[in-house]
């Protein structure tokens, strides 16, 4: 069995009374209602002003005589629906009255089944035995989501959410949540707070550690021996498309006679192009024992390394009398 739930009519759709109350005239009408228990997230249709409220039971927010209304009982609360997007008069085109599907049911929600706004709009809880299959559009789980903006909320009571075959989850940048010590966040940052624009973060909120969820990375740590006027050459390859984002240097002592130069360069086509900033770098001017980062060419092309592409590590001394020892180079590459 299946079934097709979409509004029929434009603003005016019948729904199940146990979600959707007899409409009333104004804010003043809709005051003075005493709603039971039993209303706990029913909606109500203002006419006056063509908005919705749902009334949620548990609520004790001050009442302000538009967004928040107080019933006549003073128990709980009206709460003023808005739906982004919905254009002028702020309605919904679709109400699933339903809270249990059944193993031998399909409800599909599809706004291009009716001409109305892509909202849609279910009860606190929906158990699913069956299949709830969202074509287009929303589906809203939950009194505390009725907010005025509404997207997607959803509570898997303790159940995996499991994506199938062309699924996606889709994130927008975002700035750093403001967590408890007990929750944790994945999300794209936005540039702000110490992220960077449209890299994934996870932030711990114990401790409120904000950590970048890094591509992959490969490092080559390469020992290259001493050659006095000689040129120690040390060949390697990309075992997969990456990004060299970094060259670091130490020694054990630092040369003192002649010129000592380390070359770093790129070969494709038996032609090596260096992705140092300059043609090579000077060994004799950093300390030993001190890691140095090694500056890179500003030409992103260049350090874009395709798989197996091959690379080049130079150590080039011009004097027999060359006293440098303990020659280290790191390259680090990024894999996206």
């Amino acid at each position: 069995m299946s079934r097709n739930i979409y509004r029929r009519r434009h603003r005016t759709g019948l729904v199940s009374a146990d979600i959707f109350r007899p409409g009333v005239d104004d804010l003043a009408e809709l005051g003075a209602l005493a709603p039971s228990d039993v209303w706990d997230g029913s909606l109500i249709h203002v006419r006056g002003s063509n908005t919705i409220y749902a009334y949620d039971l548990e609520s004790t927010d001050s009442a302000d005589g538009l967004n928040i209304i107080s019933p006549a009982t003073g128990v709980g609360r009206w709460l003023k629906i808005d739906f982004g997007g919905a254009g002028t008069g702020s309605s919904a085109d679709k109400w699933v009255d339903t809270t249990k599907i059944v193993s031998t049911e399909t409800v599909t929600v599809d706004k291009t089944a009716s001409s109305d706004w892509p909202q849609e709009v279910i009860r606190e809880l929906i158990d699913v035995e069956g299949t709830l299959s969202v074509d287009d559009g929303y589906v809203i789980v939950g009194p505390e989501n009725l907010s005025e903006t509404l997207g997607l909320h959803n509570h898997t009571q303790g159940n995996n959410v499991v994506f199938t075959a062309g699924d996606n989850l889709l994130l927008p940048r975002n700035a750093p949540p403001t967590l408890s010590a007990t929750q944790g966040s994945f999300f794209v940052g936005d540039g702000t707070g110490g992220t960077t624009a449209g890299e994934p973060y996870y932030k711990e909120g114990a401790a409120g550690t904000l950590i970048q969820i890094a591509t992959s990375q490969d490092i080559e740590r390469i020992n290259l021996p001493e050659a006095p006027n000689a040129t120690t050459a040390y060949y390697g390859w990309a075992a997969r498309a990456c990004t060299l984002v970094s060259v670091k240097v130490v020694c054990t002592a630092v040369n003192s006679s002649g010129t000592l130069k380390l070359k770093v360069s790129k070969v494709s086509g038996g032609t090596a192009t260096s992705v140092l900033s300059g043609a090579d770098f000077d060994m004799n001017a950093i300390s030993a024992n001190t890691v140095s980062n090694v500056a890179l060419t500003s030409t992103a092309a260049t350090l874009l390394f395709p798989a197996d592409t091959v690379w080049k590590v130079e150590l080039v001394s011009d004097n027999a009398g060359m006293n440098g020892a303990g020659f280290y180079v790191a390259l680090v590459f990024e894999v996206k």
